[in-house]
């Protein structure tokens, strides 16, 4: 808990590079750290890597935690669901559309077997980079599926006073301009 509010203070003071180093450092040097607390540390330092535009170094981080086998337990899904999230929205950032689909085709999987272990956004931007890797692909159909979910999601986030009312008018926005390009397109 200490290396992580201590990385997460670096981290908001700018000190990126030092937050990295201590994460890594406490990952090296204390070999029976728990799994969530090992996890935890991994995301955050791919987090760190991808905020910083260092996305195939996230993915490093990422890779060897990805696995194809769904989760048995509530904690094992949410860090099985936010690693597919995080590489999968890596790799639309690196445009490698069809690699990143299967990842997030997998955490709304996780998604739907496990609701309560994924975070309160986690039913709209899962969706919203499926439909980037989609369309990227060129499944327009899949792409427009994706985002239509994802503003379902958005208007009862917001519903349910989970969103706010700016996210729904903002992105609410953005995705219902998508969902009429890729119609027209059709």
């Amino acid at each position: 808990r200490w290396a992580h509010a201590t990385t997460e203070a670096l981290l908001q003071t700018g000190r990126s590079e030092e937050a990295v180093a201590l994460a890594w450092q406490v990952l090296n040097t204390h070999a029976n750290l728990a799994l969530e607390r090992r996890n935890e540390l991994l995301l955050f330092i791919a987090s760190a890597y991808e905020r910083e535009k260092r996305l195939q170094e996230a993915l490093d981080v990422l890779t060897p935690m990805l696995t194809d086998e769904q989760p048995q337990r509530s904690v094992d899904a949410f860090w099985v669901f936010m690693t597919h999230l995080q590489a999968g929205r890596c790799q639309v950032k690196l445009e490698q559309f069809a690699e990143a689909a299967a990842l997030l085709q997998q955490a709304t999987a996780i998604m739907a077997q496990w609701p309560a272990t994924v975070p309160f956004d986690g039913p709209v931007f899962t969706w919203v980079w499926l439909g980037n890797a989609e369309e990227g692909c060129g499944n327009r159909k899949a792409a427009q599926e994706a985002f239509s979910t994802a503003l379902t999601n958005l208007h009862d986030a917001c519903d349910a006073g989970r969103l706010s009312e700016e996210m729904r008018v903002g992105l609410g926005d953005q995705l219902q301009e998508r969902i009429a390009r890729l119609e027209a397109a059709e």
